[in-house]
């Protein structure tokens, strides 16, 4: 009857329940010929796994360490008598099979401490599968450092007097940090990742493992893919820049085409202004002193409104309508305004003794402060 073995190391959660899910063996040709043996089979399983999880029996072992270099506590006459009592416990059937995994393992380990000789498939895979998570390592690492180091300057910078290197250390420390939460999910991604192309990790055995040629591949392999994540990082920012400044004139030009092209459209459809017939000049006044108000841009809001509170009041009956003309009859508020500034030609409709006023308003020779509306009163 030949059996395999599967037994976890003891580092698992020590309840029955996960004992019978992470420690477990099977044997397909005694379940396949009897049903009885497959069922003494489990209890033999389930008196290993509570063997291995007995919570004395840990206390009396070595603490278990993750560190090669660990030192074991127990003396070898401890750990003599424990086995001896693990052996003297199991039935017979089940120390044969004992017997035979520990002959079949001693084999195992003797045909195998000649070198064996890699094949450069398995190096391959060995590199592919050594170095990928390190792309992602490089690509995390550097892209956070190089995102928090900016943020860190840009709010922190000035309030804590913070050179651009404190900043990038502050960075990388952050980028630290999320590398090491995000460590094991970066090697899952990467192993399903692997598995979606059907590449398996390599079946090397341990004199395999420890060869140069393997250790020198695993070596190169994080070095060259570190190497390729960090320089990904920045041809992706090097890749933004680009389309940036080809986005930014592409979409200014389409800005002043739409524009233009608004300009041209609403000029057909604007209808013609006409001035009020027999408006008295009191009401004249107040709805210039409104219009100057409210002329939907805060330059001309305030250039209008504090001519309007000062010259309304003093101007005759053809002043206040050569006035309704010049604020009402341009389809453009800014056409006004860069009249009133001088930075356009003024048209020769407009040239006249209301418009040389405004001009000589919006010069300021008093220094006067226009930073808000005038209060409003009736005119």
């Amino acid at each position: 009857m030949t059996a395999r073995l599967s037994l976890y190391t003891c580092w698992l959660p020590r309840t029955t329940g996960l004992q019978r899910i992470f420690i477990r063996s099977s044997f397909s040709d005694a379940s396949e010929t009897n049903p009885s043996s497959h069922r003494s089979a489990s209890r033999f399983s389930l008196k290993i796994a509570r063997f291995f999880f007995k919570k004395d029996r840990l206390e009396q072992s070595a603490r278990l360490s993750t560190h090669a270099h660990y030192t074991k506590s127990e003396t070898p006459g401890d750990i003599h008598e424990l086995a001896r009592d693990f052996i003297l416990s199991l039935e017979p059937d089940h120390r044969r099979i004992l017997s035979n995994e520990l002959v079949q393992v001693e084999k195992l380990s003797i045909g195998t401490t000649a070198a064996v000789p890699i094949l450069t498939s398995q190096l391959a895979v060995v590199f592919i599968e050594t170095g990928l998570p390190y792309i992602g390592f490089g690509f995390v690492d550097n892209f956070v450092m190089i995102v928090a180091g900016e943020t860190i300057e840009t709010f922190l910078g000035a309030a804590f007097c913070l050179s651009t290197m404190a900043a990038a250390a502050l960075g990388n420390a952050v980028s630290d940090v999320m590398g090491i939460g995000l460590a094991d999910r970066i090697e899952r991604t990467c192993g399903r990742f692997l598995s979606m192309f059907g590449i398996n990790p390599p079946k090397l055995t341990t004199v395999q493992w420890s060869q140069r040629s393997v250790q020198v591949t695993q070596l190169m392999s994080k070095i060259i893919c570190i190497f390729v994540g960090c320089i990904l990082v920045f041809t992706l920012l090097v890749t933004m820049n680009f389309l940036r400044t080809v986005y930014c004139p592409i979409r200014s030009v389409g800005r002043i085409l739409i524009r233009q092209s608004h300009l041209e459209s609403t000029s057909e459809q604007l209808p013609v202004w006409t001035q009020p017939k027999n408006e008295p000049l009191e009401v004249q006044r107040r709805r210039l002193l409104y219009q100057s108000r409210k002329r939907g841009m805060l330059e001309n809001d305030l250039l209008l409104s504090n001519f309007a509170s000062i010259h309304l009041p003093k101007m005759n009956a053809k002043d206040l309508d050569l006035y309704d003309k010049l604020i009402n009859t341009p389809s453009n508020d800014w056409d006004l305004y860069y009249m009133a500034i001088g930075k356009i030609d003024t048209p020769e409709e407009y040239q006249h003794p209301v418009m040389d006023l405004l001009k000589d308003f919006v010069k300021n020779e008093e220094k006067q402060m226009r930073i808000r509306q005038p209060d409003l009163v009736p005119v």
